[in-house]
């Protein structure tokens, strides 16, 4: 049984995917899901679900708003779901699976759409106190107030990672603190304030990793293609709700991967769009 509370002080280092095997390659089997673009005249596109994949009109003629985009070869228009046409250019949502060369997806098969599933409760490394979480511990927001935590992180710099807030159950929402070495100090000073409410932990990696791997990732923003560079990079939430970095790109190079593979293993959770099908 895990124990509620961590006393080491040393990092434990997670463990996931290399990012090198997400890599896509000319002639890779790939799979993407998104917002389609069909126009007269025009390739048709599969774009990234970014908010900049809209429809613009520029002097009554199409205008092509799909950073990131990749041509598409052989698409289903009568699978295509959520279908819109405003001033002549079609847009919907497409699950493809083809053979990616050269910037184009040549369409072997082709799913029905489906939204994103609704989040599995929170997984918090605290063990539930005796008789489980707290029910009904929330304000009239369904939230808690974490001004007290928040205080405490402003008074220790560089020690504390993350305060927020978690739903591990059903009606049940506790204070969540993310330490950078001993958690026993927030703890202490915290458990008067919050009491069953508060979960304290040791994040697997140090302030120093997250904020370092963070400016690393950031760098490689822009410039650069957007279909190639990343558009995203920020907090993310790992398993048992530990803090990693995430970065967010279309399709994954080699320099990025490169970049990622060298931060502390188990740092950087990916999140990519065009995914190689091995």
């Amino acid at each position: 049984m895990r124990s509620t509370h961590r006393h080491n002080t040393e990092p434990v280092q997670a463990t996931a995917p290399l990012a090198s095997s997400l890599i896509v390659r000319d002639g890779d089997t790939v799979h993407a899901k998104g917002v389609v673009e069909i126009a007269a005249g025009h390739p048709t596109l599969i774009c990234p679900p970014l908010p900049s994949a809209v429809n613009l009109t520029s002097g009554g003629r199409p205008y092509r708003a799909c950073p990131g985009g990749i041509v598409v070869i052989g698409l289903d228009l009568s699978e295509v779901a959520g279908k819109t046409t405003y001033s002549g250019v079609t847009t919907g949502f497409a699950d493809l699976t083809g053979r990616y060369r050269s910037g184009t997806l040549t369409v072997a098969s082709q799913r029905t759409y489906m939204n994103t599933y609704p989040a599995a409760p929170d997984d918090p490394l605290c063990e539930a106190p005796a008789g489980g979480w707290p029910q009904g511990t929330a304000d009239v927001s369904g939230n808690i107030d974490v001004s007290a935590a928040s205080r405490f992180r402003a008074a220790h710099p560089n020690t504390i990672i993350e305060v927020g807030l978690l739903r591990p159950a059903a009606d049940a929402v506790i204070v969540y603190v993310v330490t950078s070495g001993d958690p026993a100090p927030a703890r202490a000073a915290l458990t008067p304030v919050y009491g069953k409410d508060l979960c304290v932990v040791q994040s697997a990696y140090t302030y120093q990793q997250i904020q370092q791997t963070t400016k690393a990732l950031q760098a490689r923003m822009l410039p650069g293609s957007p279909l190639t560079s990343p558009n995203a990079v920020g907090g993310a939430k790992g398993p048992r709700d530990q803090v990693l970095v995430g970065v967010t790109v279309p399709m994954m190079t080699a320099p990025l991967a490169a970049l990622i593979d060298a931060q502390p293993a188990g740092l950087v959770t990916e999140s990519v769009w065009l995914i190689p099908v091995r």
